[in-house]
């Protein structure tokens, strides 16, 4: 497998499952995209991220201050938390294979690699989402992941609207 050409596949079932998706919500808002669980398991499984999104009608309230921690921007929470992703089975097996092929120095390289490949997606999207969605004035699309936390998400969005949508943490 190459990984610069698994990176345009990836985001194409990313584009392809937010805008079946928005296809179906035309009368929402929505105030964040994000790509989520991207599970991992040090020299087995490294899995392709679900992709979710949250809008003002059906998303959790927000918190004053607001949080990267609150329900508000946590996917899991969320009433589209596992946006339908087509091929994304094979994709996720390819990956693994891929991630797997040698010893684990070998697989955190490749977790590495794909890390990158996800937050360079993430910005992408962006347009995408604004393009096929009704968005809000602060419109996210990002990478929410737990172990990186708030430091990954600030790195994909606007400083000005980072500091807005996660106010607690700034």
């Amino acid at each position: 497998m190459d990984l610069a050409a698994f990176e345009p596949r990836l985001e194409h079932a990313l584009r392809e499952g937010l805008a079946a998706f928005a296809a179906e919500h035309t009368d929402e808002t929505f105030y964040a995209v994000a790509i989520h669980t991207v599970y991992r398991e040090l020299g087995a499984t490294l899995g392709v991220p679900a992709l979710a999104a949250s809008s003002n009608e059906a998303g959790p309230a927000a918190d004053d201050p607001s949080s990267f921690w609150s329900a508000r921007f946590t996917p899991a929470d969320w009433p589209y938390s596992e946006i339908d992703l087509p091929d994304r089975e094979p994709l996720e097996h390819e990956l693994t294979e891929y991630a797997t092929r040698g010893d684990e120095d070998e697989w955190r390289e490749t977790q590495g690699l794909y890390f990158a490949m996800l937050e360079r997606i993430a910005r992408r999207l962006l347009a995408d989402a604004r393009r096929l969605l009704r968005t809000s004035d602060d419109f996210i699309c990002y990478w929410h992941d737990e172990e990186f936390g708030v430091e990954l998400a600030r790195s994909m969005i606007a400083p000005a609207v980072a500091q807005r949508v996660f106010a607690r943490e700034a």
